[in-house]
C-alpha cells in the first residue's frame, strides 16, 4: 500500500493569527522549503498546542461578532423605518440573518418576521455585555417612540416585537449582566422630589415622598422584567417606582410585585390604586392586587389586608364607570369583609334607580356584566340569594341580618341556575351583558362532527354524508337561542371568521325584532371553509389596536361589555399564530377594558385524527393544545369555558 505523506493531508501553513505564520514543511522560523522532517513536525505540533488557544480567543470574538452585528444592523435599520410586519412570512432570498447563521434557525412550517426577530434576540441575548444590552434598549426605546409601539397599544406590531424581544431576554433565564443593565436603565431617569412627605405608616414607611422619571415610557416597558427577576435587592427600587407621579409607572412596579408574590406589597399597591381616576390604571393595578392578597412567601399583613379593603370600598364610591367597579369587585370576594355587603347592594340600588329615571345617568355608569358580579360577590359573602334585578330583597335581607351577620366560607366559584337571574345563554354560559359579542369560528372542520352519543367512529369521511350533527350546524342553533332571548334594550353583534374576518355590522345593533331578523338572514347565508385567524378575528372585534380615549371619563361606554368566543382548532393563519402570544395581548388589552371573555371550544382529538386529511400541517408540539388555549383566554378574561363535545 502506498503511503500518505503528512503533506498531502495538511495545509502547508497555518494562520496562527494575523501576524504568524508556521509553515508544515520546515522550521517555523525558516522560509526556505525542505523535505519532511518528523522532528521539525513534533515542534510544529507542539507550537500549535501552546499557542492554539490564544489564536482561537484573537479570531473567534470578531468572527461571532461580525455575522450578528450585519444582521441586526440590517434588521434595526427597517425596524426603524416601520417596515418589519410580524406576520409577514420571510421569503427565502430576503432574509435578516447573515448567511452564515441561517444553519441554525429552526425549521418551522411558517417561519415570520416575529421568528426571525426572535431568532436574532436570541444571538444577542448570547453574549450578555453591556455593549448588546445597549442595542436592545435602542430597539424598546424606538418601539415606543412609533404609531404601534405604544404602552397602550399591546397589538400593534412594533409592541408585538418588543414584547418579543422583552420575553426573550427573561427566556430560560436572564444573564447577570442583562439583570444590572437593566436596573441601570430604570434607574437612569429616577429622581427624588425635595421636601415630599414620608411614608403613611401602612408598609411603605422605608421609602420617603415622591420621585419623577424623565423616561417613563422606557422605564414602564422595562419595569415588568424586575418580577420576572425575582431578585430582593430589587424591592427598594420597586417601592420607589410606586411613588412615581406616572401612571404608566406605577401600573407595572405593581405588576412586577405581583409577579414577583411579594405579599407585603399590598398596602402601598392599594394606596396607588385609590389615587386613580381612569379605568385603564385601576384595571392593572387591581389585578395586581388580586395576585398579590393570596401570596404565602412572605404573606401580606392582616392590618395591611384590612387597609386595602377600605380603600377598594371607598373607590367604589368616587369612581363612576362600570369598568372600573367591575374591576374592583373580585377583590371584594379575596378580603372578605362584612363592610362589602351594604357598599355592594347600594350599588344595585342605585342601577335600579336609574334605569327608572326619566332622565338616565351618566352612560355607562352600570352594565349587566357588573351587575351580575356583584350579585355574585354578595351571594358569595352572605351564602343568601336574591336577583340582581330586585335590590330591596337584598336590603330587607340585610336590614333583618345584619347585627348578627357572619361572612360564610369563600367558595371558588358561584353559579346561578337557569331560574334564577339569567335564564338565556350560549352553550350554557348566562349571557349578562347588555353590549355583546359573539366571536365565531366558520372554518372548514367546523364542518366536521360534534361529538355525541350517536356518533359512530370510522362510518363517515370528509366529504361524505352522514347523520351526524355537525359543529357549525350546533352553533348556528346556539347563536339563534341566545340573541333571540336577548332584550331589546341590549345590543349585539357578530364576528365570523374562517381565513378571513367578516364582521356582520359597523357597529353594536339593538336586539329588536328589526335587529334579529337581519342577523338571521346573514346566518342562513353564512357557509363553513377556510382556515383559522383567531388572532385577526379578535383583533377585528375588539379593536386591540385601537387608542383609548383618555380625555373621556367613559371611553369604552358604547362598546361591548360581554364577549364569547367559539372556535374548534388552533390557529393557522392570520397574524399572529402563536397561542401564548395572543393570549398576552388579549390579557394585555383587557386589563383596561374589563371585557368578560367567554370562550367554547368545539373541537375532539379523535374526531380531528379522523378526519384531518394526510398531510395536513399540523401546529408545533410547542404550542399549546387548541382546548387549552380556549381554556386560558376564557380564565384570565373573567369568562367562563365550555367544551360540550365532553359535556
Amino acid at each position: 500500500m502506498k503511503s500518505i505523506e503528512p503533506s498531502s493531508i495538511w495545509p502547508s501553513t497555518v494562520r496562527l493569527s494575523s501576524r504568524t505564520t508556521l509553515r508544515m514543511d520546515g522550521d517555523a522560523t525558516d522560509p526556505r522549503p525542505s523535505r519532511y522532517d518528523p522532528d521539525a513536525m513534533k515542534r510544529t505540533l507542539a507550537c500549535m498546542l501552546a499557542l492554539g488557544p490564544v489564536a482561537a480567543l484573537a479570531d473567534s470574538v470578531p468572527a461571532q461578532r461580525g455575522p450578528v452585528d450585519r444582521s441586526f444592523k440590517r434588521w434595526f435599520r427597517d425596524f426603524k423605518a416601520g417596515r418589519i410586519e410580524p406576520g409577514e412570512v420571510v421569503k427565502k432570498r430576503k432574509h435578516y440573518i447573515d448567511k452564515s447563521l441561517q444553519h441554525k434557525i429552526p425549521m418551522k412550517r411558517r417561519y415570520t418576521r416575529l421568528d426571525e426577530a426572535d431568532f436574532l434576540f436570541g444571538l444577542l441575548k448570547e453574549r450578555a455585555d453591556a455593549r448588546t444590552a445597549k442595542k436592545l434598549f435602542e430597539v424598546v426605546a424606538v418601539s415606543l417612540k412609533k404609531k404601534g409601539g405604544k404602552l397602550w397599544q399591546p397589538a400593534g406590531k412594533l409592541s408585538i416585537i418588543r414584547q418579543c424581544l422583552l420575553d426573550k431576554l427573561v427566556e430560560n433565564g436572564c444573564p447577570p449582566e442583562f439583570q444590572e443593565a437593566t436596573v441601570a436603565r430604570i434607574e437612569l431617569g429616577l429622581k427624588e422630589v425635595a421636601g415630599a412627605p414620608k411614608g403613611e405608616g401602612n408598609g411603605d414607611e422605608e421609602v420617603a415622598g415622591t420621585f419623577t422619571h424623565s423616561e417613563p415610557e422606557i422605564a414602564a416597558a422595562l419595569i415588568p422584567l424586575l418580577g420576572v427577576f425575582n431578585q430582593p435587592k430589587h424591592r427598594v427600587l420597586l417601592e420607589k417606582l410606586l411613588r412615581v407621579k406616572e401612571p404608566g409607572i406605577v401600573t407595572m412596579a405593581a405588576h412586577a410585585f405581583a409577579v414577583m408574590g411579594y405579599g407585603p406589597a399590598v398596602a402601598p399597591v392599594a394606596r396607588v390604586l385609590h389615587g386613580q381616576k381612569f379605568r385603564d390604571e385601576i384595571g392593572w393595578l387591581s389585578q395586581s392586587l388580586q395576585r398579590l392578597i393570596p401570596c404565602e412567601s412572605p404573606k401580606p399583613e392582616e392590618k395591611d389586608l384590612k387597609y386595602a379593603i377600605n380603600l377598594v370600598l371607598d373607590l367604589f364610591e368616587t369612581c363612576d364607570d362600570w369598568r372600573s367597579r367591575l374591576a374592583l369587585v373580585p377583590v371584594t370576594r379575596m378580603i372578605r369583609s362584612r363592610a362589602s355587603v351594604p357598599v355592594l347592594i347600594s350599588l344595585l340600588e342605585k342601577a335600579k334607580q336609574s334605569g327608572e329615571k326619566a332622565v338616565k345617568m351618566k352612560k355607562g355608569v352600570y352594565s349587566g356584566t357588573l351587575l351580575a358580579a356583584v350579585n355574585q360577590a354578595l351571594v358569595d359573602l352572605t351564602g343568601f340569594f336574591a336577583d340582581s334585578r330586585k335590590p330591596e330583597d337584598w336590603r330587607a335581607w340585610w336590614d333583618s341580618n345584619k347585627a348578627t351577620f357572619k361572612l360564610v366560607e369563600a367558595k371558588k366559584q358561584i353559579v346561578i341556575e337557569a331560574g334564577d337571574s339569567f335564564v338565556r345563554g350560549f352553550f350554557g354560559i348566562p349571557v349578562t351583558g347588555n353590549r355583546v359579542l359573539f366571536i365565531v369560528d366558520v372554518s372548514g372542520s367546523m364542518i366536521w362532527p360534534m361529538r355525541t352519543k350517536d356518533y359512530v367512529p370510522g362510518q363517515v369521511g370528509r366529504g361524505a354524508k352522514g347523520s351526524y350533527e355537525s359543529r357549525w350546524d350546533r352553533a348556528k342553533k346556539e347563536l339563534a337561542k341566545a340573541i333571540g332571548s336577548m332584550g331589546a334594550d341590549s345590543k349585539f353583534n357578530v364576528v365570523f371568521f374562517a381565513g378571513h374576518v367578516d364582521v356582520w355590522e359597523k357597529k353594536l345593533i339593538p336586539a329588536t325584532k328589526k335587529g334579529k331578523a337581519s342577523f338571521m338572514k346573514k346566518l342562513s347565508r353564512t357557509n363553513a371553509g377556510g382556515g383559522t385567524a383567531v388572532y385577526d378575528a379578535m383583533e377585528a372585534g375588539l379593536g386591540l389596536s385601537a387608542a383609548p380615549n383618555r380625555k373621556a371619563k367613559h371611553p369604552f361606554a358604547d362598546e361591548v361589555d360581554e364577549v364569547f368566543v367559539l372556535s374548534d382548532g388552533a390557529p393557522s393563519m392570520g397574524k399572529i399564530l402563536q397561542p401564548t402570544r395572543i393570549l398576552k395581548v388579549v390579557e394585555a388589552w383587557n386589563r383596561r377594558a374589563q371585557v368578560r371573555v367567554h370562550a367554547v371550544y368545539l373541537g375532539d382529538e379523535k374526531i380531528d385524527a379522523e378526519f384531518t386529511p394526510p398531510g395536513a400541517q399540523k401546529p408545533p408540539e410547542e404550542w399549546l393544545k387548541p382546548e387549552v388555549f380556549m381554556r386560558r383566554l376564557a380564565e384570565q378574561n373573567q369568562g367562563s369555558f365550555q367544551e360540550p363535545a365532553k359535556g
